[in-house]
């Protein structure tokens, strides 16, 4: 399946500065209007169902309270998203961070995100190109400064419902090492530990469609991952990945995979900056069956394991700057043994 967007950021503008007449110090906001062309939407690789869209979005920062052992903040997100004339898809996002100051070397991290994304649809759209869900996470995450090195620990428990019933619920637990050591003052390497537990449920009928029954598949996906950043003058951040999932009750989920990603920013002539970030994943199931594929979520872009962003950005105003992106991603099935 082959999807490509290119998205042109007409406006990124920011609405009210820091420290704005609201009379709430520190606080931020930041707007940007967007319009683009999906060349296909629905997924199909047969046929092409490309819709120009239109998307609106507000972020919002609010500091907490400072005090000595404390420091946070809360997080408004806002996006509104027209798809021609079919459908309209609203995204509402909220997260806490709060920082604990526990020793000069030690900090612990509360983290906490509630995101609601609803679709409407048009009564003469067959297919919805995108779905609603509630997702929420809360965890707990420790960061320990080295003399020569940062590591940090966290934990998250994760839990994503969706609206339609045809597709999979999932909780998740999740465990992250971390690891980053200074090799100069331009070059840092990184070293990332991550083991999930995933818990699928979703209901099924039964052989005489009299009746459903609840269904559950539980999944485990080991990761480990290196990395380095060299910043000067450029930037430069390339990433290698081994992850192994292995599925209890259904081998056709039961895969490992190398995966290889690479982040660029590099200064351009006229104040223009070049960003570009690729993802490839190479997988191999233990499976011969082709499984079903879950949704995925198009606002978030790491659930994308075939992925390259291009873009080009300049600053036109203090508070405004001129953006042009493309997108091109793509899900396909993996060779088979």
């Amino acid at each position: 399946m082959k999807k490509i967007f290119l998205l042109f950021i007409l406006m990124t503008g920011t609405f009210l500065r820091p420290y704005a007449a609201s009379g709430i110090e520190g606080r931020t906001m930041t707007g940007k209007i967007s319009s683009g062309y999906d060349d296909n939407v629905f997924e199909d690789p047969n046929a092409k169902t490309g819709r120009p869209f239109v998307n609106l979005y507000l972020d919002s920062k609010f500091p907490l309270p400072p005090s000595k052992r404390m420091d946070g903040t809360v997080r408004l997100q806002n996006g509104f998203k027209i798809i021609a004339n079919d459908e309209n898809v609203a995204v509402n996002q909220v997260n806490l961070k709060c920082a604990i100051f526990i020793s000069p070397r030690i900090t612990s991290e509360i983290l906490n995100e509630l995101k609601y994304k609803y679709i409407s649809t048009s009564p003469n759209t067959l297919i919805q190109s995108e779905y609603g869900y509630l997702y929420w996470h809360s965890g707990l995450a420790i960061h320990f400064r080295g003399k020569d090195f940062t590591s940090s620990i966290q934990y998250l428990h994760r839990q994503r419902d969706y609206k339609d019933m045809d597709f999979s619920d999932s909780k998740t637990h999740q465990i992250q090492f971390e690891t980053n050591v200074p090799f100069s003052r331009s070059l840092t390497g990184r070293f990332t530990g991550k083991i999930e537990t995933f818990r699928f449920s979703w209901q099924e009928e039964t052989l005489w469609q009299e009746e459903t029954v609840q269904k559950n598949r539980d999944d485990t996906l080991y990761e480990l991952s290196i990395g380095v950043q060299w910043i000067d003058g450029i930037l430069i951040n390339p990433g290698y990945a081994f992850r192994k999932n292995k599925s209890k009750d259904s081998d056709e989920y039961s895969f490992y995979a190398h995966q290889l990603s690479i982040l660029t920013a590099i200064p351009l002539w006229g104040k223009i900056t070049l960003q570009m970030y690729g993802c490839l994943q190479l997988c191999e199931y233990d499976s011969q069956k082709i499984p079903i594929a879950d949704p995925v979520d198009e606002d978030n872009t790491d659930q994308l394991r075939n992925l390259l962003i291009l873009n080009l950005s300049r600053d036109v105003l203090e508070n405004c700057s001129l953006e042009v992106r493309y997108l091109l991603s793509q899900e396909t099935f993996p060779p088979r043994r």
